[in-house]
């Protein structure tokens, strides 16, 4: 089985962390099989993208999706599924947290989306996916199952940031172009209605060390 972590980044500068997060989780508690980390930028075309993705031959994808890369990443994951009917596709991120549902009904060639963060709920999903195994009790997922779209309970937050391994000390962040987003806390102190932090619960901290 062959796992991909897949990003469109808003220009080719810059890097999306989530990924480096999400696959240093995996990996330090299921390690099996590596997850490969693939990013692009929205000045990309979706055949170029897609034919990248395709040529990977990947059994399970993850898109992190944010508001620039959405149309985009529906299109890809549209061809990537034509091509390769089998392949699962997960969606994460900001963009397609909260309308969930609606995002599946429309787009029938997604398979799971994972609500908000994304460690323990992505590899809860491939760790029952790698094992043929029933998703009806992997919390904070929406998913299709036949012809029947489902909404899991919610996944707790992680409450200590120090669970999820840096991955600052994978080779993940070698050969970075210019930004480099470095995170030492989760959560916001205020409640602003425009802002999706604001519903991220209380503030989480890194340790300092």
């Amino acid at each position: 089985m062959k796992i991909l972590l897949c990003a469109i980044n808003s220009r080719h500068t810059h890097t999306a962390i989530a990924l480096g997060y999400i696959k240093a989780y995996w990996q330090k508690h299921y390690n099996r099989p590596e997850a490969i980390i693939r990013e692009y930028d929205i000045n990309q075309t979706c055949d170029n993208i897609y034919s990248d993705i395709i040529a990977q031959k990947p059994d399970i994808i993850a898109f992190s999706v944010y508001i620039w890369s959405l149309h985009l990443t529906l299109s890809v994951c549209s061809a990537i599924k034509a091509a390769l009917p089998n392949v699962r596709i997960i969606l994460g991120g900001p963009e397609v947290s909260y309308t969930s549902e609606k995002i599946l009904n429309r787009h029938p060639y997604i398979d799971i989306i994972i609500r908000g963060e994304g460690e323990l709920t992505f590899a809860r999903v491939c760790d029952q996916l790698l094992a043929k195994a029933s998703l009806s009790d992997v919390k904070g997922i929406t998913y299709r199952e036949n012809d029947e779209v489902k909404f899991n309970p919610e996944q707790s937050l992680i409450e200590n940031l120090d669970e999820i391994p840096s991955p600052f000390k994978q080779e993940f962040f070698k050969g970075v172009k210019s930004f480099t987003y470095y995170e030492a806390s989760r959560g916001c102190p205020s409640k602003c209605s425009y802002c999706l932090s604001s519903v991220q619960g209380n503030i989480r901290n890194h340790s300092l060390k």
